[in-house]
């Protein structure tokens, strides 16, 4: 780094001029820039020479005093510069429009630093000050082809390793992005990922929202179809998956103690669903239509009949097969197991009922019904007596013990008979005290007798079409009904009354409810197994695929599973995740955030403001009404302390959740009524990023310093940007300084975030005159007035080394190639050499007539050039401080010495405005120019192609070399 313009004054006014007088002098140069202003075409017309012209500079105008020095981004594509209007701006060099002001210091700043990933700059100034800030980029700092449909959804890992983004395809990509959020942005473009983005496949519709589990081991995404999938980053293959939001789903996370996972889906609702899910649990084949499935109380096993007439015994946790039993030859096409499980019945084809052991297999016993097949057969819950229907739909009720230990040449009769009434009966089931007895019939009605006196209580009618199975609730309240019209029918039993009917896209045969009556299970000929909740009627999830018919299902003992079987003799065992499902509207829900810890739930939809609902008791606790337009989007800030809403006419509302109070109303863009898309809060609770459907992104934050603040006013616009795509999704990275967005052409980019409020402010004890960054960014060294040399560490602001050996005070300063030694210039008009680690002093490398402004060591670490007030370039071996050789032809102070990248030219700028370019090897002069008043600062681009030249006419110019001089 070099000294400013403010070189001249600091020597002129030597400490043997009275204090007023050097006030005055010092105030008359810092005004001279605006005396001798002149227009920008004449004040940068060059001058040729015989190298050749320099082309017509971009002017960068803006100061309003002079401008002391300059810097480029890594890409070269932006530049800062400081002034002695106490700013420091950044500068768009492809169409010379300022982007930023950086606003703080309260004296002129004299130098700057830019962190080699071009997100930390320093600026030091006459008010004993180093402050440090962020630069934005306008543009992305990284863009990754993750897709090649649109990218709809993306979320980042609490630890920052891993982002996954899903497609409008279905696809999800996991890409591991830990080395890319600490990557220098000049390298960025050439990064490989350390590990090749994988793919998860599964989603039968576009992939719409992801959430990382806090512990960053599971993710969910979310799809158009209305299912839920769960994903380890570590393997593959699915790890579960939930369904279904009708309509499908809107938005989805994690609750705070990763046990729960809370959704939101156009069917209105929001859903709790307990972790960790299972995936379908397949158990061996049957390899035949399934005739019954039969599973006792408190047992993990189960007993499942197949249509050609096997029984087979499997273990539900293992999904083993314990025991196979003889195969009945005649087939099967009823079960039943007995409520004591001493037996269990098997119906066949011929009207035979075969009673057989359930511990050894063993027949104990048969009957006949009637000629034709047992259509049906159901034991009473007294475990003494059975009821059984056949082809000719009369329903018989037989004494067990009749049966097994009949008289002597006798042969068995049923207990009692039932008449039908005019309808067939397909179907039975008892309640559970025995008192009364459900006959289906093929005509859709349902028929209650007593069994007492089988005297007909009642006649439910609500099927179309046959009834397929029945089950009645354990406090014999409710009965649940299902047919092949495809409806799921809830009664009354005591009444008739029916409390739900709920059509199905296919016919239903199965029905069954769990153990405490909250819950009923179907399975359907779509091959899908649903549940519902009783109380709502409510769909809460859905398992399943429409590939083949699912013929029966069953709640398990836990309440928490449901072994299927299909007519293709398949069984599956799956696990049902639904804690509670909140109706929150009859319309859509079409976003939604968690709040405090997910106990409560804001939700928006296209008929209605934002609904504050609490999950645990399912009631609304608070409306934000009225919104000034209608809700596109909504985000939570982490602290749960504010809430982002914003609206179809590009407006944004913040309101305190727990009040309900509008703290802020943030404007559209003037003149645009674009809607808001989408809303990210970071994780310092500090910004909020804003898109718009003009691809605008606006960053918030809270006022800078000085600046006007209206009451209730928190956040005020820091950076705005446009996208080359429409933005669908946003998420802050971890420490709260980028973001990535999913794009509509498939990409993901990462944008850098700036804030124009400083991060830190180092102190010295006088003005600050130079300073460097190490190229790693963690080390920061400073010069000052005060004649001292100071190390930083930026991150923490803590001073790591004080070194002192100036006589007076510091002027520039140079690292290494290396970053392990420092050069620096003093108004006592030395040189010296120090160890950066150390923090030590090696030696005072020369001694000469004038102080030295500016100083510049060379690519190759060997040697040193430095220049100042006896208008010479002095050319040093860096470590013996040998003299190599001394360039003249400077009319004026010169102020600023660079080496280009490869070290083969210098480049000098003096305060005449006379810049010059000179070959390294043999010292010749390649180029000559005049350029602007009052030269103050001079860089290269990276490539060497271009100068940033810095003056005191309060502008920078920023123009490419001719042919002659690269």
């Amino acid at each position: 780094m070099h000294l400013t313009a403010h070189s001249f004054v600091r020597d002129f006014c030597r400490d043997n001029f009275p204090t007023a007088l050097r006030r005055v002098v010092l105030g008359f140069f810092l005004f001279l820039p605006i005396l001798l202003w002149q227009p920008a075409s004449d004040a940068q017309t060059p001058v040729a020479n015989q190298a050749g012209t320099i082309q017509q500079p971009l002017t960068l105008q803006g100061h309003y005093s002079s401008v002391t020095m300059g810097a480029l981004s890594p890409k070269g594509d932006q530049a800062i510069t400081t002034s002695t209007d106490q700013t420091a701006r950044l500068w768009d060099l492809a169409t010379g429009r300022q982007l930023r002001q950086y606003d703080g210091h309260t004296g002129p700043i004299f130098c700057l630093a830019l962190s080699k990933n071009g997100r930390l700059l320093a600026t030091g100034a006459q008010d004993n000050t180093i402050r440090l800030w962020d630069v934005p980029q306008s543009s992305p700092i990284i863009k990754i082809p993750a897709h090649t449909s649109a990218a709809l959804a993306l979320s980042i890992s609490s630890d920052n390793r891993n982002l996954i983004s899903a497609d409008a395809d279905g696809n999800v990509r996991l890409i591991e992005i830990s080395q890319i959020a600490s990557a220098d942005p000049a390298t960025l473009a050439t990064l490989k990922n350390p590990t090749e983005p994988t793919t998860r496949r599964g989603h039968a519709g576009s992939v719409t929202h992801t959430a990382w589990r806090n512990d960053g081991v599971l993710f969910a995404t979310a799809d158009s179809t209305g299912q839920i999938m769960l994903w380890s980053p570590f393997l593959t293959s699915r790890q579960g998956s939930l369904g279904q939001h009708v309509g499908g789903v809107t938005g989805i996370s994690f609750s705070p103690n990763n046990q729960q996972l809370i959704s939101t889906g156009k069917d209105g609702s929001i859903r709790t669903w307990q972790l960790p899910v299972t995936e379908t649990q397949n158990l061996p084949s049957t390899k035949s239509p399934i005739a019954q499935i039969c599973v006792p109380v408190n047992q993990n096993i189960g007993l499942v009949a197949s249509a050609d007439g096997w029984l087979r015994q499997f273990d539900l946790v293992s999904g083993t097969v314990t025991k196979e039993f003889p195969k009945l030859p005649a087939g099967i096409t009823a079960a039943a197991l007995q409520p004591s499980r001493g037996m269990f019945a098997v119906g066949n084809h011929s009207g035979t009922v075969d009673l057989i052991d359930f511990g050894d297999g063993k027949k104990i016993a048969s009957f006949s019904i009637g000629k034709g097949p047992v259509v049906d057969l159901v034991f009473h819950p007294d475990n003494q007596r059975i009821a059984c229907v056949g082809s000719d739909a009369t329903v018989t009720q037989w004494l067990l013990s009749s049966i097994v230990s009949p008289n002597e040449n006798a042969t068995p009769e049923p207990e009692q008979t039932w008449p039908q009434a005019g309808s067939k009966a397909v179907t039975l089931c008892y309640s559970n005290d025995g008192s009364q007895l459900f006959a289906g019939t093929s005509d859709g009605n349902i028929l209650q007798w007593k069994t007492s006196d089988r005297s007909l209580v009642n006649t439910f009618k609500g099927h179309s079409d046959a009834v397929a199975e029945l089950a009645v609730t354990a406090n014999n309240q409710l009965l649940a009904s299902v047919g092949a019209d495809g409806v799921l029918n809830l009664w009354q039993i005591a009444d008739g009354h029916r409390l739900h009917s709920i059509e199905h896209p296919g016919a239903i045969n199965s029905v069954s409810i769990r153990s405490d009556g909250q819950r009923a299970a179907t399975a359907s000929s779509d091959g899908v197994v649903r549940v519902w909740e009783l109380a709502t009627g409510a769909l809460l999830q859905t398992f399943g695929t429409a590939d083949t018919a699912a013929v029966q299902t069953r709640w398990l003992s836990d309440g928490k599973r449901l072994i299927t079987g299909t007519n293709d003799g398949r069984l599956s065992i799956d696990k049902a995740a639904i804690i509670r499902s909140i109706q929150v509207s009859d319309t859509a829900i079409d976003g939604m955030t968690t709040l405090n810890s997910g106990a409560q739930v804001a939700t928006f939809g296209s008929d209605r403001g934002v609904t504050i609902t609490d999950i645990n008791t399912g009631k609304a606790i608070r409306q934000l009404d009225p919104l000034p337009a209608q809700t596109t989007g909504i985000a939570a800030r982490h602290d749960n302390q504010r809430l982002a809403i914003g609206t179809v006419n590009g407006s944004v509302a913040i309101y305190n959740p727990g009040s309900g109070q509008l703290m802020q109303t943030i404007p559209g863009v003037p003149d645009s009524q674009s809607p808001i898309t989408c809303l990210a809060y970071s994780p310092d609770h500090k910004l909020l990023a804003v898109v718009d459907q003009q691809h605008r992104l606006r960053f918030y934050g809270p006022a800078a310093p000085g600046q006007s603040v209206e009451p209730g006013q928190e956040l005020f616009l820091h950076q705005q940007t446009q996208s080359s795509a429409p933005i669908t999704s946003l998420k802050f990275t971890a420490d709260s300084r980028g973001v990535w967005a999913a794009q509509a052409d498939g990409q993901l980019a990462l944008w850098a975030y700036a804030s124009p409020i400083q991060l830190r402010q180092l102190n010295h004890s006088g003005s600050v005159y130079s300073l460097a960054f190490t190229q790693d960014g963690n080390t920061l060294v400073s010069s000052s007035a005060d004649q001292s040399i100071r190390i930083w560490d930026p991150q923490t602001g803590q001073q790591r080394f004080q070194l002192r050996g100036h006589t007076g005070g510091v002027l520039a300063l140079a690292l290494s190639p290396d970053d392990s030694l420092l050069v620096s210039s003093g108004e006592d008009k030395t040189l010296r050499l120090w160890d950066v680690t150390g923090g030590r002093q090696l030696k005072q490398l020369a001694s000469l007539n004038e102080a030295m402004y500016s100083v510049a060591v060379h690519p190759n670490g060997q040697s040193l050039a430095a220049a100042g007030a006896d208008r010479a370039i002095h050319r040093y071996d860096l470590l013996t401080g040998s003299p190599a050789e001394k360039l003249t032809g400077h009319s004026d102070y010169i102020h600023s010495l660079t080496f280009d990248a490869t070290g083969n030219r210098l480049l000098s700028y003096g305060y005449a405005g006379q810049l010059k370019l000179w070959k390294t090897s043999d010292g010749s002069l390649i180029l000559e120019q005049q350029v602007g008043k009052i030269g103050n600062d001079a860089k290269f681009s990276q490539d060497g192609s271009a100068v940033l030249l810095s003056n005191g006419d309060a502008t920078a110019r920023w123009f490419k070399l001719p042919e002659q001089a690269k």
